[in-house]
């Protein structure tokens, strides 16, 4: 072939790449100029490629995807390869190259080409494959809604509506106008009694609007107003009807029978919980009348199991080996089920995940063959681990004293929160409620001294008050607000399963039925002396829960609680039967409003692990930010997904 044939010259700016994990996706824009005497055609056969090198080792890939180039004689162009990296973590060399099939590589004719440096952090995952095809879907996705925007077709009185915007979150719906003068928009969304009605004002004035719309009702036709109000005061007024598909996933099988004293008398807001229905977990939210008004239907999506931030979902995705996570990577998404930020666990999550002052997050996971007795500490700007506890190092293992307990899984860490940049755990086989330092060294145990060894012994706190009962396979400790005044206390409540507790004190359950209860303490840190101040649960002996549970106080002073009910003989032979009660009450224990959740399965059962009354908009609400990136922090790597 004559020399002129190969007048070719391929450059491109990018010099090295860093890809997180291998599998991840990456794009190479190159600038190809043909002075050649032929044309770089789909129909010669003529495409770009490239070569991979392995620097650290490993078989090299020659033979890499095709990319159409279609360069005639005499033009230059850039066209954009797009690929994922090599499965294994390695730094690698990525050669271009342009071939004809079956005829020559232009590389072997002497024709140079460029040669990028690559690293890929981690080992690929089949998880990561999975997150970075949704995250390319969620992109492409809003990139359509900004050309809905960018069309000018839709105003205040027509906006383009799309229900359950990201595929996870059916109850809700997203809304896209345009106004010609900025302007601030509220919603409204109707409910059956005024505590089930949602509303949110968006404090910014802006022209583009891309309002989200929680709280709808399913299987209906809901009419919802929206008001707008532009900085001179003048204002307008729309009603929209979205319709919702009928509950599906498993939802359409809980039914939800409630009561209420008084409206009124009610902290606000939907029941945000973590059900379980015939072993699935699924979140999901319940206005005060039993009504399902927000739920994800990706239910791939597990634990964590609270609500940890007033306007983010925070869900895990794991592989498992038998109980260990092989993989973990935590998810940050908003209401409507667009991911916000990704973390990678490798200790794996159990139950809960908690904020810190210091800009971190703590999770209570595995590693090894032992179940939950670790804790860790992951940067939220970096993802980088930065504090790992193996409460192994710190507690009395062989401690025996629960009715489940077992050497694999001997404490159950189940609970963590933060205290004074310390840190106060729950342990559930231990029956033990631990505050300890990020150093790792204890500063007191609430727990029934029983089968405590002497260098524990002086970590536990005295009872005081005639009326005090120690907790049992507890769950959801939380940090009460100051109560005193007094620097030396903290007040804490918890849900006491109270599961081992005639175990350890050697009583008959016919004379002694259990019981469990929503229970508040206050501590005298200096003192090492622990007081009962308030419980709910004992009088009512037939909410027994020997598993899961929750208590949280509300800004009115009411405390809500999920107590799980167990039969304890089996059904048809072989299963339990399970049912939620869900309750509030207030200081003086006067039940204000109680529902009671079943399964309407033949399998007949239905707990709730986790309820909390929030709000399902925040108090600054504002319009959904399409050029928001999704922040990706995977293991000591970290990166920005376009």
């Amino acid at each position: 072939m004559e020399e002129s044939a190969y007048c070719i010259e391929v450059q491109t700016e990018v010099k090295s790449l860093e890809i997180l994990s291998g599998g991840g996706k990456f794009r190479i824009p190159v600038n190809i100029k043909n002075s050649s005497s032929r044309d770089l055609v789909d129909a010669e056969a003529i495409y770009m490629s490239y070569h991979v090198f392995c620097v650290d080792g490993g078989q090299d890939e020659w033979d890499q995807k095709r990319y159409s180039i279609n360069v005639l004689k005499g033009e230059e162009k850039t066209v954009v390869i797009e690929s994922t990296a090599p499965e294994k973590k390695g730094n690698y060399i990525f050669q271009l190259d342009i071939v004809q099939e079956g005829s020559e590589w232009y590389s072997q004719s002497g024709v140079e080409f460029p040669h990028i440096a690559v690293k890929v952090c981690n080992d690929g995952s089949a998880l990561l494959a999975e997150l970075y095809a949704q995250i390319e879907e969620q992109r492409q996705e809003e990139g359509h809604w900004k050309q809905i925007l960018c069309s000018g077709e839709y105003d205040f009185f027509h906006p383009y509506c799309k229900v359950d915007p990201y595929g996870r979150s059916p109850l809700t719906a997203v809304l896209l106008f345009c106004t010609k003068t900025e302007t601030a928009v509220s919603v409204h969304v109707p409910g059956k009694t005024k505590m089930a009605c949602v509303d949110a004002e968006f404090s910014d004035f802006t022209c583009d609007h891309i309002v989200p719309v929680y709280g709808l009702y399913p299987g209906k036709t809901n009419v919802v107003q929206i008001k707008g109000q532009d900085r001179e005061g003048n204002t307008v007024e729309n009603q929209i009807e979205i319709v919702t598909e009928k509950l599906k996933h498993g939802f359409e099988d809980i039914s939800l029978i409630a009561y209420a004293e008084d409206e009124k008398l009610l902290a606000p807001g939907f029941n945000f919980c973590y059900s379980g229905l015939e072993d699935k977990g699924m979140k999901m939210a319940y206005d005060v009348n039993g009504d399902i008004r927000w739920y994800f239907s990706d239910i791939s999506f597990e634990i964590p199991t609270n609500y940890a931030s007033s306007s983010s979902v925070w869900m895990s995705r794991q592989l498992l080996d038998e109980f260990h996570a092989k993989e973990s990577l935590v998810f940050e998404l908003n209401y409507m089920g667009r991911i916000q930020s990704v973390y990678d666990l490798p200790y794996g999550i159990h139950h809960d995940i908690q904020f810190t002052s210091k800009d971190t997050m703590v999770i209570l996971g595995s590693r090894g063959d032992v179940k939950y007795d670790k804790l860790i500490e992951v940067d939220l700007n970096t993802g980088n681990i930065i504090l790992e506890i193996d409460y192994k190092k710190m507690l009395q293992r062989t401690r025996n004293v629960s009715v489940v307990y077992s050497n694999a899984d001997w404490i159950h860490a189940n609970s963590v929160i933060e205290h004074k940049e310390d840190f106060i755990v729950s342990g559930n086989t231990q029956s033990t409620i631990i505050k300890h330092s990020r150093s790792g060294q204890i500063k007191w145990m609430l727990a029934d001294p029983i089968g405590y060894g002497v260098y524990w012994k002086r970590f536990l706190l005295k009872p005081v008050g005639r009326k005090f009962e120690y907790p049992y396979n507890q769950h959801a400790v939380t940090v009460l607000p100051d109560i005193d005044g007094n620097p030396d206390t903290v007040d804490i409540l918890l849900f006491d399963n109270g599961y081992s507790r005639n175990k350890c004190k050697g009583w008959d359950e016919k004379k002694h039925p259990s019981y469990s209860r929503m229970v508040h303490y206050q501590i005298n840190e200096k003192d090492m002396t622990v007081r009962q101040v308030w419980e709910y649960g004992k009088e009512r002996p037939e909410l027994f829960s020997r598993w899961r549970g929750d208590a949280d106080l509300q800004k009115n002073g009411n405390i809500i609680g999920a107590f799980n009910v167990r039969q304890e003989v089996k059904i048809d032979g072989k299963n339990y039967a399970e049912h939620c009660v869900a309750v509030e009450v207030n200081q003086k224990k006067q039940v204000l409003w109680e529902c009671y959740g079943f399964s309407m399965t033949g399998r007949n059962s239905y707990q709730n692990y986790r309820i909390e009354r929030r709000e399902i908009y925040d108090d600054k609400e504002h319009n959904l930010n399409l050029d928001q990136e999704v922040k990706i922090r995977i293991g000591n790597a970290s990166g920005m997904a376009d």
